[in-house]
Parts: C-alpha cells; structure tokens; sequence
C-alpha cells in the first residue's frame, strides 16, 4: 500500500525533472535554431510519451485501489448487516422473556 502512495510523487518528480533538464538542454546548447526547433520537437515527444505512459499507470493504480476500496466496502456491509440481524435476534429474544 505504501508503495503506491509513494508512486505518483515519484512520477510527478520524474515529469517535473524531465520538463527542467529539457528546457535547461535547449537553452544552453551552443546550436542553430532549426538544430534547437527539431530537439524541442524531440523532447517534446519524448516527454508526451512519458506523460502516456504514467497516465497509464496511474490509472492501473488507481483501479487498484477502487477495487480494494469495494472489497472493503462489501466487508463493512456484511459486518453491518450481520450486526443489526444479531441485534434483531437478541431483542426478539428478550421481549420472549
């Protein structure tokens, strides 16, 4: 469980930290304009691709964690429900006496 808390601050960084070295990359290569334009066009789709791929998993992380959250929802409502049969039964029982 921790390690999924732990993995959408680490992809954000990694996003953060690719977009920081691209732009910092560009500006101080010593390059012509068109050599600069066609390695932002690069990095651009580089970092489009990188931003697909961790849409993707946290999506999956995110799937994850519903289907836990329903497991865990369906386990407190079986509690509930068996509680509230025990508390009918044990009232029943002593309006009998």
């Amino acid at each position: 469980m921790a390690e999924k808390k732990e993995t959408l601050p680490f992809l954000l960084g990694l996003c953060l930290g690719a977009l920081i070295g691209a732009g910092l990359s560009i500006i101080l290569a010593p390059e012509s304009g068109k050599e600069i334009r066609e390695k932002i066009k690069e990095k651009a789709s580089e970092l489009a691709e990188r931003g697909k791929e961790s849409v993707a998993k946290l999506r999956e992380i995110i799937r994850q964690e519903l289907e836990a959250l329903e497991e865990h929802r369906k386990e407190f409502a079986e509690g509930v429900r068996a509680g509230v049969e025990k508390f009918v039964e044990i009232t029943k029982e002593e309006k009998k006496t």
